[in-house]
């Protein structure tokens, strides 16, 4: 097997290709935070809009995409732990094991920019669908479909620049060919997507928060919800680690260690974009938890029940048998029952029929006309994250007039809905 190191140790560095320092431990706990995190959320999310609302859309199957591929991005970096391991020093490990490193990282690239460019997608078509009514054509409709154009033209072009790095194409990840990688500098292009990537996180965090605020309710509602989109706090703060880390691999030649942080620095930016699409759905999916522990316990009562009635068996059977001579004498229950219902008290009804006579007419309503009619895009209490399905709301208010005459004439329908009415003095 070939000695020659990936990179040429600093002046004093000797090599160590048989038990390198790594990390990968920290590696795989970010791994599994990240895995864990994003499912349950991905989870939470489809059950509350495919089984709870029954209402997906677009959005729902480009996350859907996305966080199969997020899930190829852990893979990746999982298989690169089992190989040449994270956060090892390039001239650590043989130029010969070197290729498995670059041709992970390569595809981890190209599979992060897709999902990059989806889940951001997703979530701007969620701001659409919960900020934006059908017709309306405001701020967040406009400011949500540009972003999501500039998102996607910026990602294809980040994909082509990446592939077309290095001639030939294999290159790209086998150094023991001969090829040029001088077309583009792959550092400075991941640096240029870490800081667009930040910028558009930033404006992503800013739509929705403009729209709470200027929703109509308390103060303290506003700052619930506006917690619950403010999620993207943490995607920005990930994403200001990626950039300070990428800014490190652009002027470093130790790529397998500096990219190491970048890799990870990206997996917890994903789980954070996954969080902030899922976010608004989590309530309505945790809603149903009440009703379903509610349920089980039911269930369970009614089975302690059944147990113990196996047992009490024999005493429900004296019981029966002595509630069978009951009642004792002459008549039955039922029949008792139905001699009772057959009563009518005539003299009441008689009594009920002369008040109503005395009864003065009825009040009827007149002039009835809408005095306010007006289409509102929201409800006055409007709660985005729990009222985001129903669309433009229409109000209607009525205002009416009403007369009395003192000297009509009975009323029938009057007297027998409301026999109970005494004339005035």
């Amino acid at each position: 097997m070939s000695t020659k190191p990936g990179l040429t140790p600093p002046p004093g560095i000797v090599s160590n290709f048989d038990n390198p320092p790594d990390e990968n431990g920290a590696a795989h706990a970010t791994l599994a935070i990240c895995l864990v995190v994003s499912t349950v959320a991905i989870i939470l999310r489809i059950y509350a809009r495919f089984f709870v609302l029954r209402k997906p859309f677009l959005g729902d199957y480009i996350l859907i995409t996305a966080y199969g591929l997020f899930l190829g991005d852990i893979a990746l970096v999982y298989f690169i732990t089992e190989s040449t391991g994270l956060f090892v020093h390039q001239w650590d490990i043989r130029l010969s094991e070197l290729s498995s490193f670059l041709h992970y990282t390569f595809n981890a690239t190209n599979i992060f920019s897709i999902f990059v460019m989806l889940v951001k997608t997703a979530i701007l078509l969620e701001w659409i669908r919960i900020f934006s009514p059908p017709g309306a054509r405001g701020f967040v409709f406009w400011s949500s479909h540009a972003l999501i154009l500039a998102n996607v033209l910026f990602y294809v072009l980040i994909i082509i620049l990446v592939n077309l790095s290095c001639v030939p194409y294999e290159f790209n990840w086998n150094r023991t060919i001969k090829g040029d990688c001088s077309r583009v500098n792959t550092g400075w292009t991941n640096l240029s997507s870490a800081c667009i990537n930040f910028i558009t996180d930033v404006f992503i965090l800013a739509i929705p928060q403009r729209a709470i605020w200027k929703l109509h309710m308390s103060s303290r509602k506003k700052v619930g919800v506006a917690v619950v989109f403010a999620i993207g706090i943490l995607g920005i703060v990930s994403a200001a680690c990626r950039v300070a880390v990428t800014t490190l691999r652009a002027t470093s030649k130790d790529f397998t260690y500096t990219f190491s942080a970048v890799m990870l620095c990206a997996l917890a930016e994903g789980t954070c974009s996954i969080l902030v699409v899922c976010g608004p759905a989590m309530p309505k999916a945790v809603s149903i938890v009440p009703k379903a522990t509610l349920a089980m316990r039911s269930w369970v009562g009614e089975s302690v029940e059944r147990l113990r009635g196996v047992g009490g068996s024999s005493s429900r059977n004296a019981t029966s048998q002595s509630s069978r001579t009951w009642p004792r004498g002459g008549g039955s229950l039922s029949a008792s029952i139905k001699a009772k219902s057959s009563y009518t008290d005539i003299e009441g009804d008689a009594n009920r029929h002369a008040a109503a006579a005395a009864m003065p007419p009825p009040m009827p309503l007149s002039k009835l006309r809408p005095v306010v009619s007006s289409v509102q895009r929201q409800p006055e209490h409007y709660d985005p994250i729990n009222d985001s399905e129903r669309g433009i709301v229409h109000n209607t208010r009525f205002e009416t007039t009403e007369e009395y005459d003192a000297n009509g004439t009975t009323n029938d329908d009057f007297v027998r809905q409301h026999p109970w009415a005494k004339k005035p003095e």
